[in-house]
């Protein structure tokens, strides 16, 4: 009886070991999995922000060096009478739209005090507009703002500080034809001497990078976005939300967001995790900067994807290893209990 009693206390022990080996092993293929599965899939994620940065990057960038040798046409002004190159400048803008029919508008500003050295106001501008409106290309001149009173806005801001910039993205309330299309200004200064005597802005629609936000599906339940430097929203896989401001479009502690923001600001990535106020999900968002030649305005790339989707394959994994190894645990059972009876005869 005692015997009896040794062997099947042997055989139910050998079961138990065979139980907590399976347990242990499946624990750390568990955390293995996890880790290496969420490693992954966020580099899959920052792939596709690095990827689609850098064809909004071309994209913008492309705009700015047609801008520049479109400059570079104007700049030898001083050579001439303004009024003999006046036409030619015409023709020049116009074959310019010609060129490049993707592009809205250019438009050609010069400062009144360098075309004329007597003029002597504050501010004055001669604004020369070739646009594409319905299809066909229209001109405009208008000579504006000849006063000394202090003007803020982009125009003036981009003379004082007589560099290359991107200005904020707006909508067009007054072209015909243009209703609704947010776009924005890639502008070029006019630059003799270190001093800004006028420059060419070229306008163009977002909606073009826009789109870019309903390509970037590394995962089914993805969202990305495109934010301006001022924050507004100019593409969103969710399209009610272009044109709004990204914090106050937040459910969120913008804390976060804020801080990744600055980061983009300074050309830095960022990688965080924030709880999803919709669904009550923990999402990963990786923010990528949006950086033109030299502008020192930086628009960011936002992706994110709920936590529970980067581990999708391991657990998977792990389920088909659960599986088997309860499979395997029972014909090793099953084996422990057939040889203890064979023994036993």
């Amino acid at each position: 009886m005692n015997t009896k009693f040794k062997n099947n206390s042997l055989l139910i022990a050998s079961i138990i070991l065979c139980g907590i080996v399976f347990l242990i092993t499946l624990a750390y293929l568990q955390k293995s999995l996890k880790q290496e599965s969420h490693s992954t899939s966020m580099e899959i994620v920052d792939a596709y922000g690095r990827e689609y940065k850098n064809i909004i990057e071309k994209g913008l960038t492309e705009v700015l060096e047609s801008n520049r040798t479109l400059v570079s046409v104007f700049e030898g002004h001083h050579n001439f009478d303004y009024k003999t190159l006046e036409p030619i400048y015409d023709n020049v803008l116009q074959n310019f739209m010609e060129t490049y029919p993707e592009y809205l508008s250019v438009c050609l500003y010069w400062e009144l005090k360098a075309l004329d050295k007597n003029y002597n106001k504050l501010n004055g501008r001669v604004r020369n507009i070739s646009c594409r409106i319905m299809d066909e290309l229209f001109s405009v001149k208008q000579i504006v703002d000849t006063t000394n009173d202090i003007i803020i806005n982009d125009y003036y801001t981009t003379r004082d500080l007589n560099e290359e910039t991107i200005w904020e993205p707006y909508y067009d309330a007054v072209t015909p034809g243009l209703e609704g299309v947010l776009m924005s200004t890639v502008v070029v200064p006019i630059s003799v001497d270190g001093v800004c005597e006028g420059m060419v802005g070229i306008d163009i629609s977002l909606e073009h990078f826009a789109a870019y936000t309903k390509l970037i599906k590394p995962f089914s339940n993805t969202r990305a976005y495109i934010i301006a430097n001022n924050q507004m929203i100019v593409g969103h896989s969710n399209e009610e939300l272009v044109g709004e401001q990204f914090l106050t479009s937040l459910k969120v502690d913008t804390l976060v967001f804020k801080d990744a923001l600055a980061k983009t600001s300074s050309n830095k990535g960022s990688k965080f995790t924030y709880i999803n106020a919709d669904d009550n999900e923990e999402y990963f968002v990786s923010f990528k900067p949006i950086k033109v030649g030299n502008i020192s305005k930086n628009w960011t790339l936002g992706i994110e994807v709920p936590a529970k989707e980067l581990n999708v394959a391991s657990n998977n994994i792990l389920r088909n290893a659960l599986l088997i190894g309860l499979i395997g645990l029972l014909i090793a059972g099953l084996a422990v209990i057939f040889v203890a009876l064979r023994l036993k005869e």
